[in-house]
């Protein structure tokens, strides 16, 4: 199959020749909307993982903000509608609106009108480095909780049954299953996880070297807390639990599906100035997403995957002390990593205004009935937020990934901790000891909301 022109602006732009995909972009433009670009300016940064974004003036001096998200196999998937803000806004979600959209498979684009108000990733992400100042976060938490509640309101409102085919044609599996598996009709680990993983070597921080075979096969104790899965075992469980048959059974939901916060703009609201919220990007957006899939890249990436470990994992070896050794069939890992205060206000929010009501409502409306299928859907959840790091970007050390995000010992180590504490209750969180961490009191707070 020929390089669609998309693929082909992301290869040049990941070799370094930005001149050249901003040359091949322009006449993407050009070809599609018919218009004449002036300027061309791509904006790579830290977020961007798998798309590509910048700025252009056309020869009418209109400014536009441009987007795009293309990864391997686009042009083999069918994904339905592939850019819909339309269904968004019908449900009465803030969402910025292309003013030109393609979306014919190889040249998917998105233009917006060019905004001033700042990515909502940028102003938390300037909380960071030093959160001892609550008042820089209040403002943040309050535009977030404004939000979820209005996200929470609507993925209730708009839950319905639907049908494995509808399941099926969401392009939201192509951020979870699509990536796991061998080929679109294939239930076989393949996908990312072979590309990523299979038959590399996984380096610890004190420099040992770990095959996948046996890497992936060890049960580990993370902060003295034991884990009795594998990484193997989470990646055959995901394979199962995040088909698109499978998840048809809990419903679908309107939803954007993939609002991280650098898919989210702020802006200031008149004379109070408080900050409005408003999402971007809908390359993911649904009718008839799975409800357990629709909050879980923006529950992950907005709390979890941040500070400082996924998107500048050289920030890792000096914000923390992470260590790693094997012992009888473990992985014994030690870490200081903790969720910054905007994060964990952040997830506050989350739980409170998305997660519990659409779990009540689940339960409501009998997509949960028995006790077997509440088991499973915090299975799933979990596996679908384990997937959220390990298959956006290879998670090993010094593995290319063309994105400007290199994994190191110490960052991939930590990476795949917090996905397996996200994943997986601990042996001591199983049987009723009090967990102090933030994924155990996210799973007590679900496990509640689930009666």
């Amino acid at each position: 199959m020929s390089e669609s022109p998309l693929a082909k602006a992301r290869r040049l732009a990941q070799a370094g020749k930005s001149t050249a995909a901003e040359q091949c972009i322009a006449e993407v433009l050009r070809r599609l909307f018919a218009l004449e670009v002036q300027s061309l300016e791509l904006r790579r940064d830290v977020y961007s993982l798998n798309s590509l974004n910048g700025f252009v003036t056309t020869a009418d001096n209109s400014e536009y903000f441009f987007k795009f998200h293309q990864e391997e196999g686009e042009e083999t998937i069918t994904a339905g509608e592939y850019y819909n803000a339309g269904i968004l806004q019908e449900a009465g979600l803030p969402v910025e609106t292309p003013l030109f959209a393609s979306r014919e498979a190889g040249w998917q684009i998105l233009l917006y009108r060019r905004v001033a108000d700042p990515r909502f990733s940028d102003l938390c992400r300037a909380t960071e480095d030093d959160a001892s100042d609550t008042k820089e976060i209040e403002p943040l938490i309050a535009a977030q909780q404004k939000l979820d509640l209005k996200v929470g309101e609507i993925l209730c409102q708009t839950l319905h049954k639907i049908s494995s085919q509808e399941s099926t044609a969401e392009p939201i599996h192509r951020l979870f299953y699509w990536r796991l598996v061998e080929g679109e009709d294939s239930a076989k680990l393949g996908g990312r996880v072979a590309r990523f993983y299979q038959g590399q070597d996984f380096a610890l921080p004190d420099g040992t070297l770990l095959d996948w075979e046996s890497f992936s096969r060890l049960q580990w104790r993370i902060n003295g807390l034991k884990y009795e899965v594998s990484i193997a075992e989470l990646f055959a469980r995901a394979v199962k639990l995040l088909s698109p048959v499978a998840l048809a059974r809990y419903g679908g939901v309107v939803a954007h599906g993939d609002a991280h916060n650098a898919n989210i703009f702020a802006s200031k609201d008149g004379a109070n100035s408080s900050l409005s919220l408003r999402y971007f990007d809908p390359a993911f957006a649904g009718r008839n997403m799975p409800a357990l899939l629709a909050e879980v890249k923006a529950t992950f990436h907005n709390t979890f995957a941040h500070p400082f470990w996924l998107y500048e994992p050289n920030r890792a070896e000096s914000a923390f002390t992470v260590s790693a050794h094997q012992e009888a069939g473990l992985l014994v890992v030690e870490h200081n990593w903790q969720v910054s205060p905007i994060r964990t206000g952040i997830l506050t929010s989350k739980v409170e205004q998305i997660w519990l009501p659409l779990l009540q409502a689940l339960r409501e409306r009998k997509f949960l009935q028995s006790p077997e299928d509440m088991t499973q859907a915090l299975q799933t959840i979990g596996v679908a937020l384990f997937c959220c790091p390990t298959l956006v970007l290879p998670l090993r050390a010094d593995a290319p990934s063309g994105l400007g995000s290199v994994q190191n010992a110490t960052s991939s180590i930590l990476g795949w901790a917090i996905a397996i504490s996200a994943a997986e209750a601990s042996q001591q969180e199983k049987q009723g000891e009090t967990v102090d961490n933030p994924f155990a009191e996210f799973r007590t707070a679900l496990r509640a909301a689930l009666g």
